[in-house]
């Protein structure tokens, strides 16, 4: 198995270390690091279902691929990285900042049966702010999750939005 790791626009994403897990294990059946140019090589690979995977912040899964026995199969990923971010704050009702809420960024891109997902984590600080950077761009999911109120799952797109937003809790 080749491939090559790319952002939306292209780019490519060098010393992205990724897991190769057949699906049917737990175990990692080899661990590989792009290059330079964003390539990678998995010399050998098991028949079947398979999932490529970081162990690392920023979570990325990439799901839909299946290698048959004898195969040679290349994969261009795309991944949701690049120079963008959002920067945001959590707020009540009367516009006060709510700390310690927890957030998750979620992003996925389909291209030929291939899933590309990217989950990032934080929590808003004292004064309610978050940040999430390194962003490719586009539309991305968010999910706020505060003690004492009803979670808020909201779309953002960095395109059309901005990269500042205010999330209110009611």
């Amino acid at each position: 198995v080749t491939g090559r790791l790319v952002n939306l626009n292209g780019e490519a994403l060098p010393d992205f270390e990724l897991v190769f897990r057949n699906t049917d294990s737990r175990r990692p059946n080899s661990i590989v690091r792009t290059d330079a140019s964003g390539a990678f090589r998995i010399e050998t690979a098991p028949a079947g279902e398979f999932v490529l995977a970081t162990q690392s912040t920023p979570s990325i899964l990439v799901q839909g691929l299946t290698l048959g026995a004898g195969q040679v199969m290349h994969l261009p990923l795309v991944l949701d990285w690049g120079g963008h971010e959002i920067r945001g704050i959590v707020v009540d009702a009367n516009d006060n900042p709510v700390p310690a809420s927890r957030i998750v960024l979620n992003w996925s891109h389909e291209a030929d049966g291939v899933n590309s997902r990217t989950i990032r984590r934080t929590a808003s600080d004292a004064q309610g702010l978050f940040a999430f950077a390194n962003l490719g761009p586009g539309p991305h999911s968010l999910l706020i999750d505060a003690p004492g109120f009803p979670s808020v799952d909201m779309d953002h797109d960095l395109n059309r939005e901005g990269y500042s937003l205010t999330v209110r809790l009611n």
